[in-house]
């Protein structure tokens, strides 16, 4: 059987051939001498490795020990920084962070500026009222988002801003257009944070407001929607492509 390789296994394997060894020294080439020194040295590294398992277990204690007080002193320690936080809040004092020697709280992220709303949709009623819609990636009172609209009617050279709205979609009553286009564009807009405006939804109204005729309305990309008459009985829809 060969030596193992492992210390431990190592030094029992040596303790179970030291006496053997001894008594048949001169029988297995080796002298008396030379085994009554190495039978020492077998002797040493097991009082040493037996120190070894003692301090071992020692040190498992202690650290257990360690970790047990840590959270004895970690735990009220904890309330005491939540206190001066606290303090620090309501007195609006920054100093107490200093005396405290705690990092004050980081700053609030900037919220992102809104995004361009997306899918413009558009219907005609019967009267020739034109309403617009769309999709946002936030909306709603909480968000502080709110879109603004802007038209250009047949003839005119820019647009005018017509208005502001929470809600995801904007009527216009009169669009007072004879016959030619009239579009609309959207965009978000938070505080002083503005997206870009929508490319236009245009609706070429035949007929003028509520009169009988064609209607149709394209989005920025040059494709045609659906079409319809206005003033039929039925609200005319159309669908941006």
């Amino acid at each position: 059987m060969n030596l193992p390789t492992g210390k431990q296994a190592a030094l029992e394997w040596f303790e179970a051939r030291q006496t053997t060894w001894q008594t048949n020294a001169t029988s297995i080439g080796l002298t008396a001498i030379q085994m009554t020194a190495f039978k020492a040295l077998v002797s040493t590294n097991r009082a040493d490795f037996n120190t070894m398992q003692t301090a071992r277990a020692a040190a498992k204690a202690a650290t257990q020990t360690f970790y047990n007080s840590f959270t004895l002193m970690r735990d009220p320690g904890r309330g005491y920084i939540a206190a001066i936080k606290a303090f620090a809040e309501t007195t609006r004092n920054n100093n107490v962070y200093a005396l405290g020697m705690i990092d004050p709280p980081a700053p609030p992220s900037p919220v992102p500026a809104p995004t361009v709303p997306t899918d413009l949709t558009g219907a005609v009623s019967p009267t020739g009222e034109i309403t617009i819609s769309w999709k946002a990636l936030t909306s709603g009172p909480s968000s502080g988002i709110f879109f603004m609209v802007q038209r250009q009617r047949a003839g005119e050279t820019s647009y005018t801003l017509m208005g502001g709205t929470q809600e995801k979609s904007f009527l216009d009553p009169s669009p007072h257009v004879a016959d030619g286009p009239v579009s609309y564009q959207v965009r978000a807009q938070r505080g002083t944070d503005q997206s870009n405006w929508t490319v236009p939804i245009v609706f070429d109204l035949a007929g003028g407001q509520g009169g009988a005729g064609f209607a149709s309305f394209t989005t920025g990309s040059g494709a045609e929607s659906t079409v319809g008459f206005i003033g039929g009985n039925d609200a005319n829809a159309a669908k941006a492509a």
